[in-house]
Order: C-alpha cells, then structure tokens, then sequence
C-alpha cells in the first residue's frame, strides 16, 4: 500500500553550512546586481500589498510572444504544480509520470487521490514525446530536461495532438540548456501547460517565484485556485528585474557553458565512476557504492551531493556545476572516494 508523505527534497545544506553545496542545483553565481538593486530600491514598499503582477506578467508575454491571459504566476513552481492537480486531476483518475523524476508531481497527483503510473526513461538522452500516448491518462507529466537525469524531450507536438490527456511540461532548468522551450506551443495546443522557475538559474530560491504558460481556459481556472496577494512585492521585482538582465543570462549561459565542458571531461578521466553527458548545471553520476555511504564519505571532505537512492537509483549521486576553485575540490573528492571504493572491492 502506497503511504502519502511530504516529497522529497535533498536540499540539506542547512544542516551542513561548513560543506560545499554541490546538492541544490542553484546557480553558483547569486542573483544578478540588478535583482538586488530592485529589492533594495523597493524593501520600503512591503507595507503596500503585493500588486497582481501585470508589469511582470508583461515581461514574460514579450520574452515567450504570447499574452497576458496565457501567464499564471506562483510562488514558486511548486504552488503551479499544486494548482494544475487541484484544478485538472480528480480522485481516481490516472496520470503518468516520465521519471525517475522531481518528486512534487507524484506527491501532488496522489495528495487529491489520483493513481500514479511512471514510465521510464531509456539510456540514451533523448526521449521521443511521441511515444508517450498511451490511453486514459488525465495528465502526462514531463521534465524538459529531467533531475535528476537531464533527458530531453522531442516530438511533443505529436503528443499533444495523438493524447486527450494534459501535458506538463516543467522548463525548471532549460535555461542552463541550449535547447528549445516548449512554450512556442502553447497557443497551438490547449491540452499544453509549460512551467518555469527563476530558482535555479536566477538563482532566487529564497524569494519563491515561478510561472506558468498555457491557453487562457487553463490559466484563468489555475488562478480561481490561488489566493489572492499569492507572490510577494519583493519577488515580482526580483523577478523583473532578472528578466530583463539580458547581459546576466547571456553571461551565465558562457559560464555553465565552459564549467559543463570541464567538468565533464573530467570526470569521465576518473575511474570507476559513470557520467553521461547533460544540457543542464548538473551530471547524475553512477558509484561503485551505495549513494547514502557515498554522500557520508564526502561530507567528511567539506563536499555535500544529492544522494539519489529517494529517486530509487541507490548508488547514484547528483552533483552540480559550480565555480572552477570549487569544481576542482569536487574532483580530488571524487577521486579519493573511489580511490576508497576501489580498496573495499579488493
């Protein structure tokens, strides 16, 4: 019998404030100058409330060629995830999940009493959407590209038009990727919702900020679930101002352009370890030995990953992109754990 719980989040660098946080997937660099100059500016309007977002809605239109009614905003994309189940999927109805996956889809789908079914997801990278069609699915929930795996997706359209059901499509991470969104099809497909955060690569976790993407039905039924005044002032000027950073994204593309190269070249060189190749700032790395001893032995090195054994890969650890000085330290670690490994086979 399946027992709900809260979902599952490696984020424990709290607990570890003296380890290099290679877990959280959070961009390394900081929110741009910018997004701190605008919360500065605007810390003296917290007594107002929060206006309804139109300004920043007008931001996401123009940057995605689509309206206003096709925006929803959330604090965080974890709030959009929660309104699309409550909204879309009722109790007893079906979804499929590609996965292993972000646990939130699964933990919300079953939190209004639906029936979870996953389909895996092959070696290579590439993930064809097309062949996701099978019949009596409400929803259809995708990761483009996946976490932990950074599989892509292709050939949605062709989803989209074959399936009745609703298709997810979480963007959380194409930012760091050079790959399309999917949002261009959004005015073509009613059965579409894309979602995006600015947590990752604006790197603004603690300011909870997240949008949505679909025809004017879905949204205006996503926001009758919302309450009102549901993202803060702060954040909506956050959130404009990281947008319109043309210079600050065009800086941190280069950047996890060079430290994704490096990094994987790297660890490719050390033995015993598995890495494939990713279009996101982070690589799901496959041990010798179970990703919970793997996790312990390196926090006794000042390195903290993301154990994988709660997406059920057991000896595999997710590791992030982040500054040369610190990608290095990860390598010696790396090194030196599998150097450990390698004796206890022997």
């Amino acid at each position: 019998m399946y027992v709900l719980g809260k979902p599952i989040h490696g984020d424990d660098s709290y607990l570890h404030p003296e380890a290099i946080d290679f877990s959280s997937n959070v961009s390394p660099l900081g929110p741009g100058e910018k997004v701190i100059k605008a919360i500065e500016e605007n810390a003296g309007n917290i007594f107002r409330y929060p206006s309804g977002g139109e300004k920043l809605r007008e931001i996401i239109a123009e940057r995605h060629e689509l309206k206003q009614e096709n925006i929803a905003l959330g604090n965080g994309s974890s709030e959009l995830i929660k309104n699309f189940c409550e909204v879309f999927v009722e109790r007893g109805e079906r979804v499929l999940i590609a996965g292993p996956t972000f646990s939130e889809y699964d933990y919300f789908s079953r939190l209004g009493g639906a029936e979870v079914q996953y389909t895996g997801l092959p070696e290579n990278l590439g993930v064809d959407a097309g062949a996701l069609t099978e019949k009596n699915f409400k929803a259809i929930f995708i990761c483009h590209p996946n976490n932990p795996s950074s599989h892509i997706f292709t050939n949605l359209d062709s989803l989209l038009e074959k399936s009745s059901a609703l298709v997810f499509v979480d963007e959380a991470y194409i930012e760091f990727s050079e790959i399309e969104s999917f949002s261009e099809l959004v005015e073509n497909y009613k059965n579409l919702f894309v979602l995006r955060s600015l947590t990752k690569f604006y790197s603004m976790p603690g300011l909870r900020i997240g949008y949505a993407l679909s025809c004017r039905e879905n949204i205006e039924r996503v926001e009758s679930y919302q309450p009102p005044w549901n993202v803060n002032t702060l954040a909506l000027y956050a959130a404009e101002a990281a947008l319109k950073d043309e210079n600050f994204i065009k800086e941190s593309k280069k950047f996890f352009r060079a430290e994704r190269e490096f990094l994987f070249r790297r660890l490719s060189e050390v033995d015993g370890l598995q890495v494939k190749p990713s279009y996101t700032n982070f690589f799901l790395l496959k041990l010798k030995i179970p990703a919970k001893k793997a996790k312990g032995m390196l926090l006794r090195k000042g390195i903290l990953v993301r154990d994988c054994s709660s997406f059920g890969l057991e000896n595999y650890i997710r590791v992030c992109i982040r500054k040369r000085e610190e990608n290095l330290k990860l390598l010696e670690a790396m090194e030196e754990l599998n150097a450990a490994a390698g004796k206890e086979e022997s």
